[in-house]
């Protein structure tokens, strides 16, 4: 009865162990994930800051041909 108990008891904290072990890496795939969106967000922000704005060209006329 006594074995029973006990491995009982083995069998919870280990269960309770694997819990917090899941929990623990699923913190740290959100906090990574973040991370990412956040350094994303950044590199867009600075290609947008570096973004140089150019005056429009004109468009040039077609050349006519039958004058040619």
């Amino acid at each position: 009865m006594a074995d029973r108990c006990k491995a009982k008891a083995i069998a919870e904290r280990d269960s309770l162990k694997a819990t917090a072990l899941r929990e623990k890496y699923r913190a740290d795939e959100e906090r990574a994930r973040a991370d990412r969106e956040r350094d994303r967000a950044d590199e867009n922000a600075r290609a947008l800051r570096n973004l140089r704005v150019t005056p429009a060209l004109p468009i040039p006329a077609r050349p006519n041909f039958q004058q040619i």
